[in-house]
């Protein structure tokens, strides 16, 4: 796994300890905790790749004359964590997982 990969499984761990501890118990139960948290924490790795590239190519940005464009890249990091927090990390479950 990336180093983002594990931290948002890290944070998604803390998020259904606190929400959903009986999940926890469960896939600890059998077995399948790790599993789980490296899919999560992937699909969020994976998301967050997929948005900074889909900010810094629209059509947006890529008309911004250079120095706003600068600003607007630099944001982009925070804009796409924040959707990755709410879209996958701090959801209590995941449809894919845990069958």
């Amino acid at each position: 796994m990336s180093r983002a990969a594990v931290n948002y499984a890290r944070l998604h761990l803390q998020f259904i300890q606190a929400s959903c501890p009986d999940l926890v118990r469960v896939l600890a139960r059998e077995g399948k905790l790790d599993q789980y948290l490296e899919s999560v924490g992937n699909q969020a790795a994976e998301r967050y790749l997929a948005l900074i590239g889909s900010m810094a190519n629209s059509q947006a940005v890529q008309s911004l004359p250079p120095k706003e464009k600068v600003k607007a890249l630099q944001n982009h990091p925070l804009s796409a964590d924040e959707i990755v927090m709410n879209e996958i990390v701090n959801q209590p479950r995941h449809e894919h997982n845990h069958k």
